[in-house]
């Protein structure tokens, strides 16, 4: 879905419409962390209608493996989860290399002030109340894009230009 003109690239801000339009229709790698698996599957399921590569855990310990091994984009991470709680998981994904470009989403049915301070203390990037807010998490996922869009375009290797190619052609 469309979230206040994001498909028409509007708020794409200045630069290259190209660009703008690669980013919104840059598609992410979404790990969701949930012990109910209802909630997770179903969540899964919206993603990928919306064009996203997701994937499920339901344990902290599996989750930490799977983003380990496939470092997703995104990681949409219950809070109350049975064998380490999604506090703990955030932090500890924020220590690997593997998952530090990885954007750590809380959706939790904690909802009050403490519990924000508390994810974005732990390390999370967001904070959602269940049930979740799909524009909200639109939003969330669309920025994360195109930070991921950035990262690849950074470390993409670059042609070289005509006059870098004239300069090493040319006689010593």
């Amino acid at each position: 879905p469309c979230v206040a003109g994001a498909c028409d690239g509007s708020e794409a801000g200045p630069g290259d419409p190209e660009d703008a339009r690669a980013v919104l229709q840059r598609k992410l790698r979404v790990l969701i962390v949930d012990d109910n698996s209802d909630a997770a599957d179903s969540l899964s399921t919206l993603l990928q209608v919306q064009g996203h590569a997701t994937s499920v855990e339901y344990d902290a310990q599996s989750a930490l493996r799977r983003a380990r091994a496939e470092r997703p984009d995104v990681m949409l991470i219950d809070i109350g989860l049975p064998d380490v709680d999604g506090y703990q998981l955030a932090q500890e994904l924020r220590s690997l290399p593997e998952t530090a470009a990885t954007v750590p989403v809380a959706v939790t049915g904690y909802g009050q002030a403490k519990d924000r301070e508390r994810a974005l203390q732990a390390g999370f990037a967001h904070h959602l109340v269940k049930p979740v807010d799909m524009t909200a998490l639109a939003r969330i996922l669309e920025s994360s894009a195109a930070l991921a869009a950035v990262a690849e375009a950074a470390s993409a290797p670059r042609p070289a230009s005509a006059s870098e190619s004239e300069e090493t052609m040319a006689p010593a």
